[in-house]
């Protein structure tokens, strides 16, 4: 019986002189998987961070592979925006990931913002392309840390559907009851878009430990401490790590979950070894090579575009 999720994988660009390769050597070893998309996130690094990440999108689509671009809040204004999706329609691109992003360490500086918040810019580009693309947006099982209160939380997430997402990507979890719950949550409030559940390989302790605290993302104690006691046996702790997270995917495909999102960290060990781990996720990417050769939506012209 033929599954319904899909599998998707998450890079993020790199200066090449800091990178050594392992951007394109995660790229090499994505590619074989036939992954549903890539998606490209965006840096702090204003148009600077755009650009490298324009690189690796034309790069990715050279490869054949499909791409969700990032686009956040600050940095571009209005008109820059509008010309960033004219060259995504040119790379044949039909899906965004919209977040807030991060303030700019220089907010004071900042002379174009034109967003505030992610609603505003979901409502921006469906002023100016209708449905052309669709629009994925951040949502979070353990709350959003911002949020002040549960509804505070339900109203945001509701704000952005409102103004035209049609998709969104949770933060990564370890609790398969934190997303189970989340899922909850969203019936009782009529949210109906598909939820795709973000997973995060595990592969460093320290760095697992550092990234989570930036993100606000729980790691439940008993995990917390086995890992600690792993740390300093790397093959240990990557066996018993991919155990724990293929152990999550395999629950979350057989919750029905939309799809399974990975936040590689632009290296794809650990993802491989729990792919490796998982009957499940191999079915799935078995799945995708098979549906590599049906034929994508036409877009719409850049013609199009402009006269909306």
């Amino acid at each position: 019986m033929p599954n319904n999720s899909h599998i998707s994988f998450e890079l993020f660009p790199s200066k090449a002189h800091l990178d050594n390769g392992k951007l394109y050597q995660a790229i090499d070893e994505i590619k074989p998987h036939a992954p549903k998309y890539v998606s490209v996130t965006f840096g702090a690094g204003g148009s600077e961070s755009y650009a490298n990440s324009l690189t690796l999108i034309r790069y990715l689509r050279q490869q054949h592979i499909d791409v969700v671009p990032h686009i956040t809040c600050f940095h571009l204004d209005k008109q820059a925006i509008f010309s960033l999706l004219q060259e995504y329609i040119k790379l044949g691109i039909d899906r965004l990931v919209v977040v807030r992003g991060d303030l700019p360490q220089d907010i004071q500086k900042q002379t174009k913002v034109s967003f505030n918040y992610a609603y505003q810019l979901i409502d921006y580009i469906r002023q100016i392309s209708g449905e052309q693309f669709d629009i994925t947006i951040a949502a979070y099982p353990e709350f959003y840390p911002g949020s002040k209160t549960l509804q505070e939380d339900i109203d945001n997430l509701k704000q952005k559907i409102n103004a035209g997402a049609n998709h969104a990507i949770t933060q990564y979890f370890y609790s398969i009851d934190a997303f189970y719950h989340f899922l909850q949550m969203c019936h009782d409030h009529q949210i109906t878009i598909p939820i795709t559940a973000g997973v995060m390989p595990i592969a460093n302790y320290q760095g697992l430990k550092r990234f989570s605290q930036i993100c606000h993302a729980d790691i439940p104690q008993w995990l917390d401490k086995r890992l600690a006691a792993y740390q300093h046996d790397p093959v240990a702790l990557q066996d018993f790590a991919s155990d724990v997270v293929a152990k999550l995917c395999d629950d979350l495909i057989d919750l029905g979950v939309h799809g399974l999102h990975f936040y590689t960290l632009n290296q794809m060990s650990a993802t491989n070894a729990v792919i490796a781990k998982s009957s499940k996720l191999q079915s799935i990417l078995t799945q995708q090579k098979n549906q590599r050769n049906q034929q994508a939506p036409e877009l719409a012209s850049i013609t199009q575009l402009a006269s909306r």
